[in-house]
């Protein structure tokens, strides 16, 4: 009774985006939270790039890891463990490149046109299955 009430009061809690702003340009939950993961990713091989953060980076980055394993597993799965600590500063470059060049390729799939192609061309795969069920009936 109290969350009907709640709900036809408006009582719905909006999504928050970076610097306050009402998500309004994300699709959905899910959306919104993959886009923080990148964000946090990205971040994340910034501190990559000075020496006195890596121990951080590496830090954060096995703190995601252990967490977000199941959820964003295409990302996780490519970028992988950071080097150790003490390595080369070209070693940490490289990784900080293969953390750039993920996350920018999986970001095209966020554009806004894709997504709509996407939702398009499963509107007229539906549109195909049902009317070959109704086919099927009328046999």
């Amino acid at each position: 009774m109290l969350t009907i009430e709640s709900l036809m009061q408006g009582g719905t809690k909006q999504t928050k985006w970076k610097n306050g702003e009402n998500a309004e340009g994300c699709w959905s939950d899910r959306m919104v939270k993959q886009m923080e993961m990148y964000r946090m990713t990205l971040t994340i091989a910034r501190q990559c790039s000075m020496p006195s953060r890596r121990e951080q980076a590496k830090k954060n980055m096995s703190k995601i890891l252990a967490t977000c394993r199941t959820e964003y597993h295409d990302l996780y799965a490519e970028v992988g463990m950071p080097p150790p600590i003490h390595a080369t500063h070209q070693q940490w470059k490289k990784y900080e490149n293969r953390i750039r060049g993920i996350v920018r390729k999986l970001m095209r799939g966020m554009h806004a046109r894709r997504r709509r192609k996407w939702k398009t061309e499963m509107k007229k795969y539906k549109q195909r299955r049902e009317q070959q069920k109704g086919k099927a009936h009328k046999a």
